[in-house]
């Protein structure tokens, strides 16, 4: 599957990893229908976030499906799109 990888400061990849697999009974596979970027989502691209902000994962705007899931996981099903 492909993927968009944050590396750093104007460093962006699109690679090619394996399908992960569910390991978890709590954890769910998605599958992302459409994705957008807008403009606050390149500030940490541009390296221009406020110093008080933590580093980890940021998210953009997205509609996703559930690809599957495991038996302890209640709200997520196969197929069916998020509100």
């Amino acid at each position: 599957m492909k993927v968009a990888i944050y590396f750093g400061v104007e460093g962006i990849r699109c690679i090619e990893i394996a399908m992960p697999e569910i390991q978890a009974p709590h954890k769910i596979l998605m599958k992302v229908n459409a994705m957008s970027i807008r403009d606050s989502d390149l500030h940490p691209y541009r390296d221009a976030l406020d110093p008080i902000i933590v580093e980890g994962t940021f998210q953009t705007e997205h509609k996703w499906s559930a690809r599957s899931s495991n038996a302890e996981v209640m709200r997520a099903r196969p197929n069916k799109a998020s509100a």
